[in-house]
């Protein structure tokens, strides 16, 4: 079975090296190329300090590791449910789709890292190059199962809606957490990736990566080249086991997978917050609002939205106040900011439901302006929420940012409210099972939703300006008074006008809209 899924595994990748998922590949293959020439330089260059070699393991491993987190799921190309019919064990189905999994880019590129350890061992003889191969090949086979394991896991956690918003919350603040630390660690790596260019041997010590898994085949090259046989079997049996429970682990969880249903949606009564948004509901403009926050609490893919957003204020306030203080104060911009980059696809939530929006003439302005009603209601509290944490615990070195944070929060507001409706309706995508993850059809998004940041920047541009002429003069009138006026205008005037935008457009186009919505 492992050879023809292989065989097919190749035929996929041969037709989908075009296009731009064809430049991704080979943008990802230049970058393996680099952190394979990266280790083999750390390896062999200083054979005789294992903590380098171990480093560049151990950030090997945590690459596969963190691929479910940061790139939204592990490379599928052979998804296990095509498979769900075959009457294949799930055992077997496991081997077959792991030796697939090994035919790819990323997983040429670690095998070749992980190989490092034979010239490694080549100095020591014969016996430790023998260690050094089953060493290799079982770090690379850890490192697929590891990645295979977390996102499986993942999926499994969001089969029921509190698992899955735990477990977004906490993917989120990891993820935030990891953009920081990038942001306030790429100086330190630069200058050791400068050292290591010179040919210098960098000042570096921390043994206990050797007690870390991915640190094991060092161990067991180091013990069978100074005589320590024990040590190098005891090494390499440590990870052949660590392998199979990892495959054991991935078996059970492929068995869930494949069993699994849709959670079924239970019926829910009158309320009595069903029974109070009846008055609101009186105009065409109330009631796309109350359908709007409804769909933001009930739907479990707009949700996802939510608790991303709660979890990067959470990210950027804890992981920002220990990395770049300045990050502190603006944590409840920056959610903001994540909350509208993410939930800049309304009408893609709704897919082919778009057409009841056709069939109700003159409904578009009342459409837009409840959404955004509906956003601001679900997100402002948040932002103002994470805002009145964070502030008045910044520390003394970073009071300069805290005219920002309250100037710029009403200005994102408003532009991010607008920004969401007109990029929903410019640059929709629907929302398929592209992923492992359900949910996640970012892939489909047009290319012109990359500049939303671009245009979150722009709005919030002039409110910085006056704050910072403020700051340059010495004048707290201007600088808070000025700064905050010219938020709230800025964020009056962008949902305004971003919304007005928004519905000509959706007046203009919603037929076109609704044929880009279809069902994937």
């Amino acid at each position: 079975m492992a050879g023809v899924l292989i065989r097919m595994k190749l035929r996929l990748i041969r037709n989908q090296m075009t296009g731009l998922r064809g430049l991704r590949m080979a943008v990802g293959a230049l970058l393996g190329v680099l952190g394979v020439l990266l280790t083999v330089r750390l390896v062999t260059t200083w054979p005789d300090r294992p903590q380098l070699a171990a480093l560049a393991f151990a950030l090997w491993t945590a690459g596969w590791l963190a691929a479910p987190f940061f790139g939204g799921g592990t490379e599928e190309t052979l998804r296990p449910e095509y498979f769900r019919m075959a009457p294949v064990p799930a055992r077997r189905l496991a081997g077959g789709l792991l030796a697939g999994a090994a035919v790819s880019v990323p997983a040429l590129a670690t095998l070749v890292a992980f190989a490092t350890l034979v010239p490694m061992a080549v100095p020591y003889g014969a016996g430790a190059v023998a260690v050094a191969v089953p060493a290799a090949l079982l770090h690379m086979l850890m490192a697929l199962l590891v990645a295979r394991v977390v996102i499986d896991g993942l999926g499994a956690a969001l089969r029921s809606r509190l698992g899955m918003d735990i477990l977004t919350m906490i993917v989120s603040v990891v993820v935030a957490g990891g953009i920081v630390a990038i942001l306030a660690l790429a100086r330190p790596l630069w200058d050791m990736v400068s050292v290591l260019a010179r040919g210098d041997l960098p000042e570096f010590s921390a043994p206990w990566l050797l007690g870390l898994p991915s640190g094991w085949g060092v161990v067991a090259v180091r013990s069978a080249g100074e005589g320590g046989w024990g040590m190098a079997l005891a090494a390499l049996a440590g990870l052949a086991a660590l392998d199979a429970v990892l495959l054991a682990a991935w078996t059970a969880l492929l068995r869930r997978r494949l069993i699994a249903v849709a959670p079924s949606r239970r019926s829910r009564g009158k309320s009595a917050g069903d029974r109070a948004a009846r008055p609101l509901a009186a105009t065409p403009v109330g009631a796309s609002t109350v359908r709007g926050v409804r769909t933001w609490l009930r739907d479990h893919e707009m949700r996802i939205v939510v608790v991303v957003t709660v979890a990067a204020g959470i990210g950027y306030g804890l992981v920002g106040g220990f990395l770049w203080p300045y990050f502190m104060p603006l944590a409840g911009v920056l959610a903001l900011s994540v909350a509208c980059s993410e939930s800049a696809n309304l009408f893609g939530f709704d897919g082919s439901a778009h057409w009841l929006t056709l069939t109700t003439p003159d409904s578009e302005r009342a459409e837009v302006r409840g959404r955004q009603i509906a956003w601001l209601a679900i997100f402002a509290p948040i932002g103002v929420a994470v805002s009145a944490v964070v502030i008045p615990t910044a520390g003394p070195d970073v009071q300069v940012a805290i005219p920002y944070a309250v100037a710029l929060l009403p200005a994102m507001l408003g532009v991010g409210s607008g920004l969401v409706v007109l990029f929903s309706v410019i640059a929709p995508y629907p929302v398929g099972l592209d992923s492992p993850v359900p949910g996640s059809g970012k892939s489909l998004a047009p290319p012109v939703r990359r500049l939303i940041l671009l245009a979150q920047a722009a709005g919030l541009a002039p409110t910085a300006g006056v704050v910072a002429l403020g700051t340059l003069a010495g004048s707290p009138l201007v600088q808070w008074g000025g700064g905050i006026l010219a938020g709230v205008a800025t964020g009056c005037l962008g949902a305004w006008l971003l919304g007005k935008i928004a519905y000509e457009r959706l007046r203009q186009s919603g037929p076109e809209l609704l044929q880009v919505l279809k069902p994937v």
